[in-house]
């Protein structure tokens, strides 16, 4: 049986930790409260820095 040696994209990771992280705030400002959107302010941001950095080559 041969293993996948394909590397995985760390960037991608960071992605999909973000996104996942502003669906569970924007979820819980639904269901809980308003008071949960003041965590956008930090996350959108991030979001947006890590589409920039992940873009540029290293």
């Amino acid at each position: 049986m041969h293993r996948n040696q394909s590397g995985i994209s760390a960037g991608g990771v960071v992605v999909l930790f973000v996104v996942l992280l502003n669906a569970i705030i924007i979820r819980q400002g639904f269901v809980a409260g308003t008071g949960w959107y003041q965590f956008l302010y930090v996350t959108v941001p991030l979001l947006l820095l890590v589409f920039v950095f992940r873009r540029r080559p290293l």
